[in-house]
């Protein structure tokens, strides 16, 4: 049973962080290249975005949107970071 849990784990683990270098890459390429004008650039979003929109209408709600910065884009970040650090204190 602990070796199914342990193999989960790692499986998020990593999972999250291939989200986090994506997050990382994407938010690097955004000072270079427009969203959506290259084929990398595409696939970035099509990886990231699914996390980011909740955060996004979440901020919404709130009015989290006067600040000149991604504030999701941030948080979903944070977030993402937190949870993997989390699940490695776990293994």
């Amino acid at each position: 049973m602990y070796g199914v849990v342990y193999f989960f784990t790692r499986l998020l683990v990593l999972f999250f962080s291939f989200v986090s270098v994506a997050l990382l890459v994407r938010a690097i390429l955004s000072w270079f290249v427009r969203e959506g004008d290259s084929p990398f650039s595409s696939l970035l979003i099509l990886i990231t975005e699914p996390l980011i929109l909740p955060v996004r209408h979440l901020c919404d709600r709130f009015g989290w949107f006067q600040v000149p910065m991604d504030v999701p884009f941030l948080l979903t970040a944070l977030f993402v970071s937190l949870l993997t650090t989390l699940l490695r204190a776990l293994v």
